[in-house]
């Protein structure tokens, strides 16, 4: 279950056409949902995912307009994205 979702606005599909251009990626349909539903949000509890780390999910990514960086989906791409394998996102 996700909590404080839609903070920031719901998603605005030309931004979330012109991200998936611009990176030259498709969203698996399961994420667009998500988006779509919540775009983005706080996980009601903690996510773990272990296999060889273990990994705390505190917040899921969105697509905003006006939004800290720190939630913000293109933000955190254009962030990261030198830095992250072309298979990654």
């Amino acid at each position: 279950m996700i909590v404080e979702s839609n903070n920031f606005g719901p998603l605005n599909e030309d931004m979330l056409k012109f991200l998936q251009e611009e990176n030259d990626v498709r969203f698996p349909s399961d994420y667009l949902l998500f988006l779509n539903e919540f775009n983005g949000g706080k996980p009601l509890k903690a996510v773990l995912i272990s296999d060889e780390v273990d990994t705390v999910i505190n917040w899921i990514f969105g697509l905003y307009h006006d939004a800290p960086e720190w939630v913000d989906l293109d933000a955190n791409i254009n962030a990261y994205y030198d830095r992250l394998p072309s298979w990654y996102i």
